[in-house]
């Protein structure tokens, strides 16, 4: 028994195997038979590992650059204005892009068709550069 109680507890979380329930109730148990101190002890290591795993998780990121296209955005300052205002920038397909009556169908299920006239379009679509 003293032995047990000498073991490291580490947090559980929620079981699943059958293995996991056997070893979280085994862990319930274990710990509903330690003393006060013990109890105090074991929230002091649990929550020094739970601030540690924080800590780690919360480190800070640089970010060094950042670009982007949408439709309505250019760049992410417009793109956050879109988002923000809560702007609607879905547009009838352009006539530039295809001829939205040649492969429109209002039937779903039409082999070749879209049944869509609609959708996000980027401007200057030609000037697009991948990479």
């Amino acid at each position: 028994m003293k032995e047990r109680e000498n073991e490291p507890y580490s947090s559980a979380h929620e079981p699943g195997t059958r293995d996991e329930r056997a070893n979280t109730t085994e862990f319930r148990e274990r710990v509903t038979r330690l003393s006060p101190n013990k109890l105090r002890l074991l929230a002091l290591e649990l929550g020094a590992q739970l601030a540690d795993t924080d800590r780690k998780v919360g480190e800070p990121i640089a970010v060094i650059g950042m670009a982007c296209r949408f439709p309505g955005a250019d760049n992410p300052e417009a793109f956050w204005a879109l988002l923000r205002d809560g702007a609607d920038v879905i547009t009838e397909v352009p006539p530039d892009r295809w001829n939205v009556d040649e492969f429109y169908s209002a039937d779903p299920d039409a082999p070749g068709k879209t049944y869509s006239r609609w959708g996000g379009f980027l401007k200057q679509i030609d000037r697009f550069d991948p990479d």
